[in-house]
């Protein structure tokens, strides 16, 4: 919702609609949502907790597999994220 909210909001905008009902509503909704949700981690904050286990992620035969470990990891620990960010990070961890 909070995706398609955003890009209802970015239409308004290129056709100088910012003042429209809608434009506001869609802002103060997701606002709403996204007070809902629980708070994840951001790709650098990701890294550090990936730190201990760098050398296995590099291990690993393919990026999938060394996704699998990391997400292992990080939820052991409780902690919320997004597996597209957490995907992200152990391509950059793997890289170098």
């Amino acid at each position: 919702m909070i995706a398609g909210n955003n890009e209802t909001r970015g239409e308004l905008e290129k056709r100088g609609q910012t003042t429209h009902d809608a434009y506001a509503r869609l802002a103060l909704e997701n606002g709403y949502l996204e007070a809902l949700l629980p708070a994840t981690l951001d790709r650098a904050a990701i890294r550090r907790e990936l730190e201990p286990i760098a050398a296995e992620l590099k291990a690993a035969k393919a990026d999938g597999q060394a996704t699998g470990l990391a997400m292992k990891h990080l939820k052991q620990k409780g902690l919320a994220v997004d597996g597209g960010e957490v995907a992200a990070a152990v391509k950059e961890i793997r890289a170098g």
